[in-house]
């Protein structure tokens, strides 16, 4: 698991949204997978303490690695 800054677009059913930023552990086998020719639709995140959230890929602006 990596530690990452994650920039992603989030928007409601009218088409209003945001870009958000979280930060959140990464597994290393989804990273590899964004990389390759066919990347994922999405890719987990553990945020919060626990917390589980999947995140479109077509929607992250920025990711970032932190140390």
């Amino acid at each position: 698991m990596k530690r990452c800054k994650l920039t992603y677009w989030t928007g409601d059913k009218g088409g209003d949204g945001e870009f958000v930023t979280i930060e959140a552990l990464l597994n290393i086998k989804d990273i590899n997978r964004l990389m390759s020719d066919t990347p994922p639709k999405f890719i987990e995140a553990i945020i919060n303490d626990g917390e589980w959230m999947a995140i479109p890929v077509e929607n992250i602006n920025k990711m970032v690695q932190v140390y």
